[in-house]
């Protein structure tokens, strides 16, 4: 009797799909990119600002940590109506927030050092034959981070579709879920 009773007191929970997934995910990077492209504008208007630098590399960022923290989803998330929890089905805390943006961070680190690269060849006399190693290696630097950010991206799809909760590896390493909303 005991267990027919655990039963009917389990949330009944619908993990968010790949398709519901990918769908907020492009919202939130067609917001992020737009606020970039505004900020980036400001930026160039006012002879590079490094607080207007330093936003731009700071909003995409924190978008998804804080509105995951505090909302428990990004606009994306909340336009498919999908939201982030932690195992317990609580709202997730800022450790397995931070956690579950991880690669996202370090992924934004490398590619705002690669763009600070590109920036600094303006710098760097091209006719000069001592700098073409220089230019070479941030060309292959920037290569690198492309390609490490598409094999981990395919991992993380492949652990997506095949898990019976339809958890990414990022989800595992917080110990999050995303499910539809009621």
């Amino acid at each position: 009797m005991t267990d027919y009773l655990l039963e009917l007191e389990k949330p009944k929970v619908i993990y968010a799909t790949f398709w519901l997934r990918l769908f907020a995910l492009t919202v939130d990077a067609i917001l992020i990119i737009v606020v970039n492209r505004i900020l980036s504008y400001f930026t160039i208007q006012f002879g590079n600002n490094v607080v207007l630098i330093f936003s731009t590399f700071f909003f995409g960022i924190l978008y998804k940590i804080i509105l995951e923290y505090k909302l428990g989803a990004t606009i994306g998330k909340l336009t498919f109506r999908i939201r982030v929890v932690n195992l317990k089905l609580n709202p997730p805390v800022l450790k397995e927030v931070l956690l579950r943006n991880i690669f996202g961070i370090l992924y934004s680190i490398l590619a705002y050092a690669n763009s600070l690269q590109y920036y600094l060849m303006n710098y760097v006399n091209a006719s000069d034959p001592n700098n073409g190693p220089v230019l070479s290696n941030m060309r292959i630097l920037g290569m690198y981070i492309v390609g490490v950010f598409l094999i981990l991206s395919f991992i993380e799809a492949l652990y997506l579709v095949s898990d019976d909760r339809k958890r990414s590896l990022h989800d595992r390493i917080a110990g999050t879920l995303v499910i539809k909303r009621d």
